[in-house]
């Protein structure tokens, strides 16, 4: 993993890692020498690539767009409001597939930039009613709707608050105030009781870390006939952690996804539905079932918790991708009750997975397959491991999902 600094009155920098070492001169500078409190990454224009944003004191934020690895030194775009910004997310809250950009500043209106289409609009698309000096935010589903709502800490002896996100628009008014009033420096969602709803942390300075159980999904109360929830683990050696944490690039064909299936009467689970997002949430997809694991109807269920794996086929979903998230709802079992519950379920945190190459085939005009021809991806030759050019070759045609053997009429093409 690379690292990105912000700097005050500084150019930001870039230092690359090469093999396990960060490179000791910055890769790469911005051109704007700002203030900068706090920086993100996150792949707007779905390329592939994480693109920066940076959050500045008295100037405008900005984002510099990643371009086949580069960082351009020039800011690609900036926020018509200049204000004291303190920190910002990236959380797709209209549900459209690409990131939108939450920003919290110092005594000012916190304010939430749309991306359409790729582009971040210049001018604010949401302001809360309320304004206070926000030193933190957090993106998390707190209410399991399936859309992302928003956490702030605020200083200055301030409640924080949570906005809830219904059906792509935040909400101006909070729908959860904190009841302290303490200086809170950091806010962060997770699932510490394991019922398969997020729960909320708050940093205090010279005070108390507070944790906010939610009762969402977990009650002491049996309910009759009540519905199933799950808890799904992030895949890989990596413990689970928020945002891109884990360096980690999974490369087998079939991921062993960890779950677990809670359920207060023990009632079998009728089915469960897996899906994958290849973008951090913004979209699903069903996922592919590989061979083994414990399949997808009559599952195990208790009050404790019953584990299960499901094996995905990551390569029938020809997937690449930094910011994998993996969901799996489980089916309630309606045996008693006229309350039609829906189906909960519940996301891992973000993956990286590289099970399936990409593909490139040569043809002519008339679209037949070309052969000996070299193959290039970005100006660049795409080579066998021994170094030889990767030549078509019009006898082989590659199935989905099927590999390659060189030369053939397929060209690998590295990265995402």
């Amino acid at each position: 993993m690379d690292l990105a600094v912000g700097n005050n009155g500084e150019p930001n920098r870039l230092y690359r890692n090469d093999g396990g070492t960060l490179t000791a001169p910055a890769v790469w500078s911005s051109e704007d020498a700002d203030d900068t409190n706090s920086i993100a990454w996150g792949d707007v224009d779905t390329d592939g690539d994480l693109d920066l944003a940076v959050g500045n004191d008295n100037q405008p934020n900005r984002l510099y767009r990643n371009n086949g690895g580069t960082l351009s030194a020039a800011a690609d775009w900036s926020t018509d409001e200049v204000e004291q910004t303190t920190d910002l997310g990236w959380g797709d809250v209209d549900g459209d597939g690409d990131l939108d950009l939450g920003v919290v500043n110092r005594y000012q209106a916190n304010r939430l930039y749309i991306n359409n289409l790729g582009v971040l609009e210049p001018s604010s698309a949401w302001v809360p009613s309320h304004t206070s000096y926000t030193r933190d935010l957090a993106w998390g589903d707190a209410d399991g709707d399936g859309d992302f709502d928003l956490a702030v800490a605020t200083d200055d002896f301030e409640r924080s608050r949570v906005y809830r996100n219904d059906n792509g628009s935040l909400a101006n008014f909070a729908a959860w105030v904190s009841p302290y009033n303490w200086i809170a420096s950091s806010v962060a969602w997770g699932d510490v009781d394991s019922d398969g709803d997020l729960d909320l942390a708050h940093a205090h300075v010279d005070a108390w870390i507070h944790l906010y159980q939610n009762v969402t999904r977990g009650s002491s109360a049996i309910l009759l006939d009540a519905p199933p929830t799950v808890t799904v683990s992030r895949p890989g050696i990596t413990a689970d952690a928020g945002f891109f944490s884990t360096p980690e690039i999974i490369k087998a064909p079939h991921v062993p996804i960890n779950y677990v299936l809670y359920d207060p009467e023990g009632d079998l689970v009728p089915k469960i539905f897996p899906e994958y997002s290849p973008n951090g949430g913004g979209q699903w997809f069903a996922a592919s079932a590989g061979p083994g694991g414990d399949g997808l109807i009559d599952l195990l269920a208790t009050p404790e918790g019953t584990a299960h794996t499901f094996v995905w086929n990551a390569n029938a979903d020809l997937i690449k991708s930094d910011n994998v998230v993996f969901r799996i709802s489980a089916q309630p079992n309606h045996r008693y009750s006229p309350i039609l519950w829906p189906a909960q379920g519940s996301q891992s945190y973000s993956f990286r997975v590289a099970a399936a190459p990409w593909f490139a085939k040569v043809v002519d005009e008339d679209g037949q397959a070309v052969a000996g021809a070299i193959v290039y991806y970005n100006g660049e030759l795409v080579a066998t491991n021994d170094g030889v050019p990767a030549l078509s070759d019009p006898g082989r045609v590659a199935e989905i999902g099927q590999s390659c053997d060189w030369p053939t009429d397929c060209g690998f093409a590295p990265g995402r």
